[in-house]
């Protein structure tokens, strides 16, 4: 029995976007990453164009309902003399906010060729799809995986993950020496600044104040004058609601240092199945002779390896502080989907194939 065509409709910002949300609902995240987490696709459908200007959800259906939903970002791309207009999976400091959701029956190579092919009233057809920072099991790498050749597909170590151990204990004794009296001497050094206390919380309201005293000391730091929640409205609204929406149901962690009245450190994430991801950390810096960031972070780590559910933090982004802990790393993919049905991106297209073919033949 054939298959019935796909439609493509988009869905642009300010308008209904009911029927998007009532697709999301039928159909199941791929991954449990925390772009496909519920949480995060709502967040992005409130706030989504205050932190990606131009964002859109390209809703694909078929005789038997919702096939797709694809949030992607349009960008025209002003620094290539094309100006190609280019649909951006929505990535930013190498995390991935919104990820795809696929019917399981569906060949995710015809979601991308239905988004090609569509050109929202009053606007050209998109030139390119440009994919990054995919985690393996997810749609968006699905999508690339089935459409693109392997030569515009790369993949790269990414996230940095910490394995928990079988218990705080375990964990404890997993660490190097060396690792180990970097932890007590964090430990002694902030009690000799006060009565420590660490505390959690993981549901509403208590959730919403630790974010708020979060923001705050983000805001005191050396971020302060850079890319603090505070100073980016859109970061901080989508992080928000996404943190809040998962305290409803206990998943969400804010985990604060407190030495005597004052806060030390401070770290945000979501739990989802055996995994915590861990968002964002900030610390006191009267404190930072005192590593309290270091303190802290171990205290997660006994506090995970304690947990019934959990078995791993996910950093969700790769930074150099994490080598300390010698995390895994998790494999991320980008890849290039040039549209050949219009001429920039048969021009990108072929550009791409001719590098290639004279690299091969170096």
């Amino acid at each position: 029995m054939p298959r019935s065509a796909l439609r493509c409709r988009c869905v642009l910002p300010g308008t209904d976007t009911s029927e998007v949300r009532d697709a999301l609902a039928l159909l199941p995240p791929r991954s449990g990453h925390l772009a496909a987490l519920d949480g995060m696709q709502e967040a992005l459908l409130n706030h989504g164009q205050l932190l990606f200007p131009g964002i859109r959800w390209y809703l694909i259906a078929d005789d038997r309902g919702p096939v797709a939903v694809v949030p992607l970002q349009l960008v025209c791309e002003s620094d290539n003399s094309l100006r190609p207009a280019a649909l951006c999976s929505l990535s930013r400091f190498e995390l991935l906010y919104g990820d795809a959701r696929l019917r399981q029956d569906i060949d995710p190579a015809l979601i991308a060729a239905a988004i090609l092919q569509d050109a929202p009233s009053g606007s050209r057809r998109a030139d390119i799809i440009r994919l990054r920072d995919l985690a393996p099991d997810s749609g968006l790498c699905a999508i690339a995986v089935a459409s693109a050749p392997a030569r515009d597909r790369i993949s790269r170590p990414g996230t940095s993950l910490l394995r928990a151990g079988e218990s705080a204990a375990a964990w404890e004794r997993s660490l190097s020496k060396n690792l180990r009296g970097q932890v007590r001497q964090a430990g002694k050094r902030l009690v000799a600044k006060g009565a420590l206390e660490v505390r959690f919380a993981t549901t509403n309201p208590d959730v919403r104040g630790a974010f708020s005293r979060f923001l705050a000391l983000e805001a005191a730091g050396y971020k302060g004058d850079l890319n603090a929640l505070t100073r980016e409205d859109g970061d901080r609204r989508v992080l928000q609601h996404a943190l809040e929406t998962h305290a409803e149901n206990g998943d969400a962690l804010v985990m604060e240092l407190w030495i005597g009245s004052t806060l030390a450190a401070s770290q945000f994430g979501i739990i989802n199945a055996d995994r915590l991801f861990l968002i964002k950390v900030a610390y006191n810096e009267q404190f930072a002779e005192a590593s309290p960031g270091v303190f802290l972070m171990a205290e997660l780590m006994k506090w995970v390896s304690d947990h019934d559910r959990l078995g791993e933090v996910d950093c969700c982004v790769r930074q150099r502080w994490h080598d300390r802990w010698h995390p895994d790393l998790e494999m991320r993919m980008q890849a290039t989907l040039p549209n050949r049905g219009t001429w920039r991106g048969a021009v990108l297209g072929a550009l791409r194939w001719a590098r290639t073919f004279h690299f091969r033949d170096q």
